[in-house]
């Protein structure tokens, strides 16, 4: 190792040349990864705003026929057994929202 040191002939270009190689694999791969980084960053706040649009028009629930899905097929009749009775009885239950998120209220039997 001290000969190293005491050696002055310098690196050979092999040498320099691999290092320089190394470096810019380094850096291109960093480079790559801030940039995956920020396309996930944009598209995730992209999903969060659509999805809290959605989620407070679901909130509302039913302030507007704008609110609902789709106001044609989003009242539901779900067949549910009453616990008091034993029976079946139907449960309208209507949906809010829109893709992403959905929302329900109970209408009532």
């Amino acid at each position: 190792m001290r000969e190293k040191w005491r050696d002055e002939r310098g690196e050979t270009l092999v040498e320099v040349t691999a290092s320089i190689l190394i470096m810019t694999l380094a850096v291109l791969m960093l480079f790559s990864a801030v940039m995956a980084s920020v396309r996930i960053n944009r598209s995730a706040r992209e999903l969060d705003k659509a999805f809290y649009s959605v989620l407070n028009r679901a909130e509302r629930q039913g302030d507007s026929d704008e609110a609902a899905v789709d106001p044609a097929a989003s009242t539901v009749k779900v067949e549910q057994v009453s616990p008091v009775t034993g029976g079946p009885r139907d449960v309208t239950v209507k949906f809010y929202g829109g893709e992403g998120a959905l929302s329900y209220s109970y209408l009532g039997p």
